[in-house]
Formats: C-alpha cells, structure tokens, sequence
C-alpha cells in the first residue's frame, strides 16, 4: 500500500469500515386486505398519508409509482399519487384517502377527523390546502434550489 494508508483487511469497505452484505430483496405476498398506499419520493401528499398510517399503527406496504405521470400504472388507472389501494378500491388524494382510512382504524386509534370538530377541521383543512399546497408544489418543483434539494434528488 502507499505510504500513509493502511493495507485494507479482508472484509473493510473502502471507507475503512466493515464491509456493507448485500441482502436478497424478501418477497412479500400481498393479501387483498392489505393497505398498499402508492406514492412518489419526495411527495408531500404521500408523506402525509404515510405519516397518517404510521402514527395509527396501521400496517401497510408502499409501492412506488413512477416519477413521471405518464409511465404510472396506478390500481384506478389514474395518475395522481399518493392513490390507496385495499379491499379492490382505490383512493386517490391525501386528505380523501385520510377520509377513507377514518372509516378502517384499528379499534381505539384517534381518527383523523374527529366528528365532534368535523366542520372546523374541514374548513382549516381547506385553506392550507388552497393556502400552502401552492407554496409546496413552488418549492419543490419551480423554485430551482428547493426543487434541487428535494425532487430532483430523490429521483437521480
């Protein structure tokens, strides 16, 4: 070895540390009855069903769709993401797939719309949808620095 490094011993990596094994991919079978929630990286409406379903401790399986609209092959045909697919049905947009999965909590998991706030939460719901949504979808896809720091590298 050059002079000032060490020799590497067998089973180090190239940054000295032990060698990273290659797992084989498991196979899952997916039952009908599975939450299988279908997004795109870096997607804020995807991050906020998959927040939903990990807090309620609701199992599910992620399937990633592709990046572009026109090469998704969505359950319902369509091409919006995130799209929830369980029992046969399909639900597209994140606040009627939150909507939907009120309706199949476990039992005693707090929904995501409490009835009792049900028109309060609808009308908060509405503005920071009309409000920010165009603030996200400016950060991350115009705006060239928040578009490089989230989109563009999650795809590369």
């Amino acid at each position: 070895s050059a002079p000032g490094q060490r020799a590497r011993r067998r089973g180090e990596g190239a940054m000295g540390g032990k060698a990273a094994r290659r797992r084989e991919p498991r196979e899952f079978h997916r039952h009908p009855d599975h939450l299988v929630l279908h997004v795109i990286p870096a997607s804020q409406y995807s991050n906020k069903v998959l927040l939903g379903l990990t807090s309620r401790g609701m199992p599910h399986f992620l399937e990633f769709a592709a990046p572009e609209p026109d090469a998704r092959q969505l359950p319902t045909g369509g091409k919006a993401v995130p799209e929830l697919e369980f029992k046969g049905e399909g639900v597209t947009d994140s606040t009627a797939i939150l909507h939907f999965l009120d309706q199949h909590l476990p039992e005693g998991a707090e929904p995501f719309f409490p009835a009792s706030h049900k028109d309060a939460i609808e009308e908060v719901n509405k503005l920071a949808e009309e409000y920010f949504d165009g603030f996200c979808d400016y950060f991350n896809f115009v705006d060239e620095t928040g578009y490089r720091s989230s989109v563009r590298n999650s795809l590369a």
